[in-house]
C-alpha cells in the first residue's frame, strides 16, 4: 500500500528540512548536531527541529494517523486514543527520549526541549509526574503515551518556538534573493499562518536590540526573529528582552516591569486603560512564578504579556459576556476549593502535595477531585462541560475571547470522541482539565500563597 500522505502542509515541511538539513550549519539552529555530557558516562544527541519534524512525519506516515491529526498533533493536543499513543511512542523512541525498557529520560528530555529552563525545577516536576503515571502496563504505546504526557507543556513550546526559527529562517533565505526560499516562505507562511512574521517592533527597541544582540554575542541572525516580533522562549532572547527593556525603560531589575517605558513606544497602548489593566495583572502572575534570581526569565515574561495583548490590538475590545448570578472566583476561593475537594475526596497528602504544584495525574481520585472542583468553582457543569467564559475571565489575560474560545473548543471537541461511554469525572477531567491544564498549573502557582 502508498504511504498516506498528510497533505501539502506537511510535505512542504519535509522540503524544508532536507533543504536545511543539507547545510552544513544551519543560520538559525548552530552547529548540528552537537553531544551532550549524560549521566553514566552516555552521550545523546540533540536532534535539531528540523530532524524533529522529519522524525514525526515519518512516524505519522508509518502508522497511518488521518491527517487531520497533524495540526493537532503539532499544536500539543494528544486525544487519548491507539493511534495516538504509538505515535507518540513512536516519536519520542526515535528521538531517543524513550525506550520500552527504561521509560522516560529526563536528562534528555531536558536537552531536547527544556529551552533554558532551570533544571532542578525541571526534573523535581518531572519526576514527580512520572511517578504518579508508571505503572505497569501490557500495552508498550499507552506506557510510553502516560510518561511522555509529563513532558506536554515542553513540547508545546518547544515546537512553538522553533516553528517561529523556521520561518525566520526561510524569511533570512528570501533577504539574500533566493527564489526558491522566497516562494517557500510565502507558502509556508499561508500553511501555518500563527508563525507568520508580524509587525516589527518600533525603532527604539529595534535599536536597543540590535545593541543588546551584539553585547550578549547572541547570532546575528537572531536579530531577524526579534526585528519582525518574534521572540522564541530560548534563554538568549530572554536576555535580550531584559537587556532591550532597561534600555527603553519597561523594565528593571529593581522595580520590576515597568508599562511606561511601553507606553512611550506604542502611544495606542496609553489610551486603552483595560489592556493596561490586563497586562499588568498578567505580568504580575507570571513574574511569580519565575525562579527568583532569574531576571532574565522575569523580564521576558512580562514582556510576553504586552505582546499577546498586543496581538489583539490596542484600543478596540469585546463586550465582557455579562454572569449576572456570580462572579469569577478569586485566588483565595480557587486555592480554598483545592483544599475542600481534597477533604471531601479524601485524597492521599502525596497527590494533594501533586496538586498544590498544579500537577494534576490522570487517576481516578485526581479525576474526581478534578470534577468536584470544578463545580464547585462554576468552572464546570456535568450538562455544559466547561464553562468558557467564565474561565477566560478567570484566564484570558492579555487575549481575546475569541481566540481564547477558539483553543478552547478545539481541545474539547479533539476529546468528544474519546468521551462515549466514561463516566462524569473522566469527562470533567478531560475536558476541564486537559484542555486548560496550562492555566490551570500557572494560577496554582502564582497564588500558592493563598492556600488557606
Amino acid at each position: 500500500m502508498k504511504s498516506l500522505s498528510i497533505g501539502s502542509a506537511i510535505v512542504l515541511l519535509v522540503l524544508v528540512a532536507a533543504s536545511e538539513s543539507a547545510k552544513t550549519e544551519s543560520t538559525i539552529f548552530g552547529p548540528q548536531p552537537m553531544q551532550y555530557p549524560m549521566p553514566a558516562t552516555s552521550t545523546f544527541i540533540v536532534s535539531d527541529f528540523l530532524q524533529f519534524l522529519q522524525t514525526a512525519v515519518t512516524c505519522f506516515n508509518k502508522l497511518r494517523i488521518p491527517e487531520e491529526r497533524f495540526p493537532l498533533y503539532l499544536a500539543g493536543v494528544f486525544p487519548n486514543c491507539p493511534e495516538t499513543q504509538c505515535f507518540v511512542r513512536c516519536l519520542s523512541a526515535n528521538l531517543n527520549l524513550y525506550c520500552d525498557e527504561t521509560g522516560s529520560d529526563i536528562d534528555r528530555h531536558y536537552l531536547q526541549y527544556g529551552l533554558g529552563q532551570d533544571y532542578n525545577c525541571f526534573r523535581q516536576k518531572a519526576e514527580q509526574c512520572l511517578a504518579a503515571n508508571t505503572s505497569p502496563c501490557n500495552d508498550p504505546c499507552e506506557a510510553a503515551y502516560k510518561q511522555e504526557l509529563c513532558f506536554l507543556e515542553e513540547f508545546r513550546k518547544y515546537v512553538d518556538s522553533n516553528m517561529n526559527s523556521l520561518i525566520a529562517a526561510v524569511a533570512v533565505e528570501k533577504t539574500e534573493n533566493n527564489p526558491v526560499y522566497y516562494n517557500m516562505n510565502c507558502r509556508l507562511a499561508s500553511a501555518l499562518a500563527p508563525f507568520g512574521t508580524r509587525d516589527p517592533p518600533p525603532g527604539p527597541l529595534r535599536e536597543a536590540q540590535t545593541a543588546c544582540v551584539k553585547y550578549l554575542g547572541i547570532c546575528k541572525t537572531r536579530l531577524v526573529q526579534y526585528n519582525n516580533s518574534i521572540y522564541p522562549t530560548d534563554h538568549d532572547t530572554m536576555c535580550m528582552v531584559r537587556c532591550a527593556g532597561i534600555i527603553v525603560g519597561f523594565w528593571d531589575d529593581s522595580q520590576g516591569f515597568k508599562l511606561e517605558g511601553l507606553m512611550q513606544l506604542y502611544p495606542q497602548l496609553a489610551a486603552d486603560s483595560r489592556a493596561q489593566q490586563q497586562i499588568l495583572s498578567c505580568a504580575e502572575q507570571r513574574i511569580a512564578t519565575c525562579p527568583p534570581p532569574d531576571t532574565c526569565a522575569k523580564a521576558y515574561n512580562a514582556f510576553r504579556c504586552f505582546l499577546d495583548a498586543q496581538k489583539h490590538g490596542f484600543g478596540v475590545r469585546e463586550p465582557q459576556p455579562e454572569e449576572p448570578m456570580s462572579t469569577v472566583v478569586d485566588a483565595q476561593e480557587f486555592m480554598r476549593s483545592i483544599s475542600i475537594c481534597s477533604k471531601i475526596q479524601r485524597i492521599p497528602k502525596n497527590l494533594q502535595d501533586l496538586y498544590l504544584q498544579g500537577v494534576f495525574p490522570n487517576d481516578e481520585k485526581t479525576r474526581g477531585f478534578m470534577r468536584c472542583f470544578g463545580i464547585r468553582t462554576e468552572l464546570y457543569d456535568d450538562m455544559q462541560g466547561p464553562n468558557i467564559s467564565r474561565l477566560y475571565r478567570l484566564f484570558g489575560t492579555g487575549q481575546s475571547e475569541t481566540e481564547f474560545r477558539r483553543k478552547a473548543e478545539l481541545c474539547i471537541k479533539a476529546n468528544q470522541p474519546l468521551l462515549d461511554g466514561q463516566d462524569k469525572n473522566v469527562k470533567a477531567y478531560r475536558t476541564l482539565y486537559l484542555c486548560f491544564s496550562k492555566q490551570i498549573t500557572a494560577f496554582i502557582r502564582a497564588n500558592a500563597n493563598a492556600m488557606p
